[in-house]
């Protein structure tokens, strides 16, 4: 399935919805109309995706990293909708239903301001137990307030009188940066992660997009929950985040350092999260640091993160409640290999659910980069372990992990062979399609349906004499219904006029026996049918209608109200 286009036909039905909502008075035919095609679209997208999760700016969407109806005119509309009302994040999953909906769309209704007096949107909905529906939102103005009181703290403050010259060492280092000294670590032109690729600004925005959200304010704002005993080293941070002088940062940090290794043990990793933040904002064009001092920070940010640090990260993203996890996965992307390979290790760990899926959610902001290592652990003898790296490669999609799923379908688990199915759906190429080809010969049922599901999603147009095969069988007392339902299902999907003949010899031919399946036969061509839309589609439905009943003659009517819509 493509997720890019599925997303941009909700947010268009979306965004007709919230319009209608200014438009249309409660209760209005035309609005009710509206919300039922938005729900009806959010559910068959949801039949074969868990969960649909979009991060939000004031210009637009994103899934994935990857911006939706990005040339849309009415895209920056809608997200200014959302951005007004402070939401940054939205998931939907299977749980949704239309009450839910209904409940989510008032929002849209309800002044801004409004919304914050009460605790902003995701209390609202929260409080309400909306099912299907998960955001985060930023309450702005408690961090500008936040921040107008720390400024106001900082000019109370006298002006230290030491430390104004360079350590020697700390001087050689930065004249290095900013000659564009070849150091293995200084970098004057971008920042090296640990994988060794440039840190561009380019980059680490499109890396870490969905996570770029939360502002120095916010940081700012749970250093002030320190301990009194801590406030040294809360005064320090604040110090580094109006410096400007090369030198001084440089000297700042040191201090930093220091008095986080001063620290006593159970609250050192507390300051070197907190540290870890202000520095990696600085080594970012979001931080709006000179050069060298994002040099600077990039070099304090990888010496703090040694594997102790790494691991306390990774158990503290792993809590089901965890505040910084956004921070904790940004600064873990700055980990390379050695993060990666810590994440991997933590899986047989992660008994509960929600640990698993922090941990798999943030691998996946890696990327490529974690590609190979995770294919070398297909050969792990732990079956939910494979499980686990299949559904990753198959997220990764590239064709090269193909080889790699292969080994994992010969294990004898079979839950290890379903995942392997709908990876190779998400991995568009002609052996993909090949394989799926063969298992549809498979004779184990469950796997059959899967197969066919994974090549609808494929689209792939060699697929359509297969899946027509399939869908024109007939059935003995019919038990191969919901093959059949499967394979009409995935040629909608695929959507080519070529599957309108096998659909047309379903929607006339007679049958004698299985009349009851049949009609669900029926019923399903109709609605795939409509997928595939344009004027054949049209007439033919039109026509089946004049005679149809029950829940084909409902099909119909619904296909064509949405066709001409």
């Amino acid at each position: 399935m493509d997720i890019k286009s599925n997303s941009e036909d909700i947010l268009m039905e979306l965004n007709k919805s919230v319009k209608a909502l200014h438009f249309y008075p409660e209760g209005h035919p035309n609005l009710d109309g509206t919300v039922e095609r938005l729900y009806s679209i959010l559910t068959d997208v949801l039949s074969v995706k868990d969960n649909i999760e979009w991060s939000v700016d004031k210009t637009g969407f994103r899934e994935k990293n990857k911006p939706i109806a990005q040339t849309k005119n009415w895209t920056a509309s809608l997200a200014k909708e959302f951005f007004i009302r402070h939401i940054k994040k939205i998931t939907l999953t299977r749980d949704i239903t239309m009450d839910s909906l209904k409940t989510f769309l008032s929002i849209f209704k309800q002044e801004p301001g409004n919304l914050l007096q009460k605790g902003g949107v995701g209390k609202q909905l929260s409080e309400q137990g909306v099912p299907g529906i998960a955001l985060e939102d930023v309450l702005y103005g408690e961090f500008q307030k936040l921040t107008e009181d720390i400024r106001d703290m900082a000019g109370k403050e006298e002006e230290a009188g030491e430390g104004k010259g360079k350590a020697e060492e700390g001087k050689e280092g930065l004249e290095e940066a900013e000659e564009g000294g070849k150091g293995e670590e200084k970098s004057t032109t971008g920042i090296k992660d640990e994988s060794g690729e440039a840190g561009q600004e380019s980059e680490t925005r499109d890396k870490t997009y969905l996570l770029e959200t939360e502002s120095l304010d916010s940081i700012l704002q749970n250093l002030d929950e320190l301990k009194e005993t801590e406030k040294t080293l809360y005064e320090l941070l604040k110090d580094l985040e109006e410096e400007r002088d090369s030198d001084n940062y440089f000297r700042l940090a040191n201090e930093i350092r220091d008095k986080i290794n001063q620290s006593e043990d159970e609250k050192k990793l507390d300051d070197i999260l907190n540290t870890l933040e202000v520095f990696l904002i600085h080594s970012t064009s979001e931080g709006n640091k000179p050069k060298v001092i994002a040099a600077i920070a990039h070099d304090n940010l990888k010496e703090l993160l040694t594997r102790d640090t790494t691991i306390y990260l990774i158990s503290r993203l792993c809590q089901r409640q965890e505040a910084k996890r956004h921070a904790i996965q940004k600064i873990l992307l700055r980990t390379g290999e050695k993060g990666i390979n810590l994440l991997l290790d933590a899986f047989p760990d992660a008994k509960e659910t929600h640990a698993r899926r922090h941990l798999y959610n943030t691998l996946l902001l890696f990327g490529e980069a974690v590609r190979e290592e995770v294919e070398r652990r297909i050969d792990d003898e732990r079956w939910f372990i494979v499980r686990q790296m299949v559904a990753l490669l198959g997220e990764i999609g590239n064709p090269k992990s193909i080889k790699a799923l292969k080994k994992a379908f010969i294990k004898p688990e079979p839950r290890v062979k379903q995942e392997v199915i709908k990876s190779l759906g998400r991995i568009p190429s002609k052996e993909s399609s090949a394989i799926l080809f063969r298992i549809l010969k498979n004779s184990d049922i469950s796997l059959v349906l899967n197969a066919i599901t994974s090549l609808g999603i494929l689209r792939d147009q060699s697929a359509i004499e297969f899946l027509g095969e399939i869908a024109l069988q007939r059935d003995t007392f019919s038990e191969n219904i919901d093959l059949r339902k499967e394979a009409i299902k995935a040629l909608g999907l695929i959507g080519d006029e070529k599957a309108i003949p096998i659909f047309t010899e379903l929607l006339t031919k007679k049958v004698w026996f299985g009349k009851r399946g049949n009609e669900e036969i029926r019923a399903q061509t109709v609605i795939s049918l409509g997928r595939i839309g344009g004027e054949t589609a049209y007439k033919t439905i039109e026509n089946i209608a004049k005679t149809a009943s029950g829940i084909v003659h409902h099909a119909c009517e619904k296909t064509l109200k949405e066709i001409k819509q």
